[in-house]
């Protein structure tokens, strides 16, 4: 049994095996059909329906649906653009240490049949704005809708939904307490009393317009910002299978010989996007760097970026194609590997979504045990792990990493997440 279920699965991968889970999951110990709590996590739904008209991805379930109302507006914008762009506004306040104006972005756009992968990298050893410049490339892809600033002012005078903290920006708060308090601007904006703000307290809004005013004065003086052309995503590793390819925007390690790459802390992305009808955008932002001030006066966080972009992988089988990006975790290669593993036994590139949304047990030696998440102590586990949930120790992770992603398809695109997550999509007709 044991050996094959490491032939067939390759369940985990050998860094693991060496370093052990306790450094790198928060372990449980407990019977599998033990039922554990989400509270950290935000209730979404995994999969919207082809035929949804409007979806929209974010940090915060309740932002979700507040934007959504304000899309309704009278004088919102219709174009699709605008609506992206206003949205990442509204990150930028929602999380403001992951959307600075240094962030980097990786957007997909989905219009149709065409399937676009942009980059607005950094430059290097520079202080940059590649946030912005990815708002000012949206805008020029349909010039005719409103400026930046004006849609800055739209929200400041007529978004009322307010942004509280969410689980995911909280902890973001309570690792960088330290710089908070040493800064005036974090600090006025996310200390109440002695303490950082708590779940669900208010933030305050953003100058939007003056935010989008200063970065449009400064590019017009620095041939550093006058580029806001994305750079292109080269794919690192190729591969073909039976039914379609696989590729990734960085070389997927071969784990069983050994080699790892394993973070000191968690790798860190936001993710945001809506899809309305056959258009649909993706952003992933990034960001990293020693020197984090504050931008204009306002708590986003700026300076030379040294964040890697997100990784990822596409499985393309005929006219359809799986997006999946792995983020929060100190090595998100390895579940990129596990799912290209599945994919591979499956020889089905087309369900990459439907391997995310089963029960993910895993199993690792040294000592043998079992490990799965919380959400799927609530399912029934495979026939091979029915056995070894019997004979070997079992541990509950919290969570094992965001899976995000798209399923591509002529006939309606859609976002997927791996649950529990941080992040929440909202489904209207």
């Amino acid at each position: 049994m044991l050996a094959a279920l490491k032939n067939r699965h390759l369940i985990w991968l050998a860094g693991l095996f060496i370093v052990g889970c306790t450094s790198l999951f928060k372990l449980t110990e407990g019977p599998s059909q033990q039922v554990r709590s989400r509270s950290p996590f935000e209730e979404t739904s995994f999969l919207c329906t082809r035929s949804t008209q409007q979806s929209i991805l974010g940090p915060q379930k309740n932002l979700n649906e507040d934007f959504s109302d304000f899309l309704k507006l009278s004088n919102s914008p219709q174009d699709f653009e605008s609506k992206m762009i206003l949205w990442a506004l509204l990150n930028q306040n929602a999380h403001p240490f992951l959307a600075g104006p240094s962030s980097g972005v990786v957007i997909v756009l989905i219009s149709g049949r065409d399937l676009q992968f942009l980059n607005f990298a950094p430059a290097n050893n520079v202080k940059d704005y590649p946030y912005y410049k990815m708002m000012q490339f949206l805008r020029s892809r349909n010039p005719k809708g409103p400026s930046l600033k004006s849609l800055g002012s739209l929200l400041e005078k007529n978004y009322r939904g307010g942004i509280k903290v969410s689980p995911f920006f909280q902890e973001s708060l309570q690792d960088e307490a330290r710089l908070i308090n040493a800064s005036p601007e974090l600090k006025k904006a996310f200390i109440r009393g002695d303490q950082v703000l708590s779940l669900n307290e208010s933030i305050s809004a953003f100058p939007f317009s003056a935010m989008v005013q200063h970065f449009e004065s400064v590019m017009k003086v620095s041939k550093n910002l006058a580029n806001i052309q994305p750079i292109p995503i080269t794919f690192a590793h190729q591969e073909d299978m039976d039914n379609g390819t696989i590729k990734c925007n960085v070389e997927i390690p071969n784990y069983t010989q050994e080699k790892y790459h394993i973070k000191k802390a968690p790798i860190q992305n936001l993710f945001f996007g809506i899809k309305e009808g056959q258009t649909l955008a993706l952003a992933i932002t990034y960001f990293q760097s020693p020197l984090k001030t504050p931008y204009l006066d306002t708590p986003t966080l700026t300076g030379i970026n040294q964040a890697e972009p997100p990784v990822f992988c596409v499985f393309e089988s005929k006219n359809q194609a799986s997006i999946v990006f792995s983020s929060h975790s100190r090595d998100p290669l390895q579940l990129l590997s596990q799912i290209i593993t599945q994919v591979k036994i499956n020889s089905h590139p087309q369900g990459v979504w439907e391997i995310l949304d089963q029960a993910f047990y895993m199993y690792l030696d040294s000592p043998p045990r079992v490990i799965y998440s919380a959400k799927d102590a609530l399912s029934k586990p495979p026939p091979l792990y029915a056995k070894l949930l019997e004979d070997y120790p079992s541990y509950y992770v919290e969570k094992l990493g965001e899976l995000i992603g798209v399923q591509f398809d002529p006939d309606g695109s859609v976002f997927f997440l791996k649950r529990p997550s941080h992040f929440a999509q909202d489904c209207h007709n």
